[in-house]
C-alpha cells in the first residue's frame, strides 16, 4: 500500500506544481523563451536538492555516474523541449482542452504497454480494464468544450505531442527496468535496485545542460532578429524569474521521484504506477479549477473524477 501512497502524493504535488506553472505563466507568458528558463530554474533546483538528499542519506558526498543513466537523461530532456515547442505550435491552431487529452493518453499507454509488453509486467483482465477506464476519464475530462472542425494539422500535432509525452514516461520505465546499469545501483542480497537520488540528480543536469544550449541559441537568434531577450521574456521581477521555478523545480522533482520508486520492478511497475498518478493529476487539477479559478464542474468533470476513482480501486486488486 505505500506505493499507492506515494503515487496519490505524487499526484497532489503535480496539482500543486500545475498552479505554480499556471502563476509563472501569468506573469511571464508562455512563449519558449519563458519555458526554457522554468526548466533551466526548476532543474537546477532539482539536481542540488537530490544530490544533497543522496550525500546526506549516504553519510557522505554522494556523486556517481554511468553513461546509460546520463543518456536516458539527455532523451527524456531532449523530448521534453520537442513537446514544449509542439505544444506551442499546437496551441496557436487547435484546442487545450484536446491537447491536454492526447497529451494525457500518451502518457499513460506508452509506458503501460512497455512495462506488460517489454518487460513482462503482470497483466490481468481488472489491469486492462482500469487501464481503459482511465483512459475514457481522460477523454471526459477534455469534451466539455465545443472545438469546432479540426484542421489535419492540427490532428497531426495532437498526436505527436501524444508520441512524445508518452516517449518520456518510457524513457523512465526502460531506466528503472535496468538498475545495473544506472548510476550507483544499489546492490542488496545479489540484486540490483536504483538509487533514485542520483537518477534525479542526473535528470537535473541533463536538462540544465540542454535548456542552457537552448537559452543561448535562442537569445543568439533574437539578436540576429534585431531583439534582446527582454522583448520575449519579462525580466523585471525576481520573484517571478526565479523563486517559483525553484518551488516549480521542488514540486516536479519530489513528484517524480515518488513515481521512480513506484516503478522499479520490485515495486508496482509502470502500467499501474502511470495511470494512478495521470488520473489523480487529472481529477486534483480538475477540483483546483473549480475552487480556485472558479470554474464550472460540468457533467463531463464529474464523470471524469468518478471514473477516476473507479479505475485506482481497480488498480488495487489488479
Amino acid at each position: 500500500m505505500i506505493y499507492y501512497f506515494l503515487l496519490m502524493l505524487s499526484a497532489v504535488i503535480f496539482a500543486v506544481q500545475f498552479i505554480v506553472t499556471k502563476v509563472f505563466q501569468q506573469k511571464n507568458g508562455t512563449g519558449v523563451i519563458a519555458s526554457i528558463i522554468l526548466s533551466l530554474v526548476g532543474y537546477l533546483t532539482i539536481t542540488i536538492f537530490f544530490f544533497v538528499k543522496g550525500s546526506i542519506s549516504n553519510g557522505q558526498v554522494h556523486f556517481g555516474f554511468s553513461w546509460f543513466t546520463f543518456l536516458i537523461g539527455i532523451a527524456i530532456a531532449v523530448l521534453s523541449f520537442l513537446q514544449i515547442f509542439t505544444s506551442v505550435q499546437v496551441l496557436k491552431i487547435g484546442d487545450m482542452s484536446l491537447y491536454s487529452v492526447f497529451l494525457e493518453i500518451g502518457n499513460i499507454l506508452f509506458p503501460s504497454l512497455t512495462g506488460m509488453i517489454i518487460y513482462k509486467e503482470s497483466v490481468s483482465v481488472i489491469k486492462i480494464i482500469a487501464i481503459v477506464i482511465m483512459i475514457v476519464a481522460v477523454v471526459f475530462s477534455g469534451i466539455g468544450v465545443k472545438t469546432g472542425k479540426i484542421s489535419l494539422k492540427a490532428f497531426i500535432l495532437y498526436i505527436l505531442c501524444m508520441i512524445l509525452n508518452g516517449l518520456l514516461g518510457t524513457f523512465f520505465t526502460i531506466h528503472q527496468n535496468h538498475p545495473e546499469l544506472s548510476a550507483s545501483p544499489i546492490l542488496k542480497d545479489g540484486i540490483y535496485s536504483v538509487d533514485n537520488d542520483m537518477l534525479m540528480m542526473w535528470l537535473g543536469i541533463t536538462t540544465v545542460l540542454v535548456s542552457t544550449v537552448l537559452l543561448v541559441a535562442f537569445i543568439i537568434i533574437k539578436r540576429k532578429e534585431g531583439k534582446s531577450i527582454k522583448e520575449t521574456f519579462n525580466v523585471k521581477s525576481l520573484l517571478w524569474l526565479l523563486l517559483i521555478p525553484v518551488f516549480y523545480g521542488l514540486c516536479n522533482g519530489i513528484g517524480n521521484y515518488f513515481i521512480a520508486i513506484s516503478t522499479e520492478p520490485s515495486a508496482l511497475g509502470s502500467s499501474i504506477a502511470f495511470p494512478i498518478v495521470d488520473g489523480g493529476v487529472i481529477a486534483l487539477s480538475t477540483l483546483v479549477g473549480v475552487f480556485l479559478y472558479k470554474e464550472k464542474l460540468s457533467l463531463n468533470k464529474i464523470i471524469s473524477i468518478s471514473l477516476v476513482i473507479v479505475s485506482c480501486i481497480l488498480f488495487m486488486f489488479a
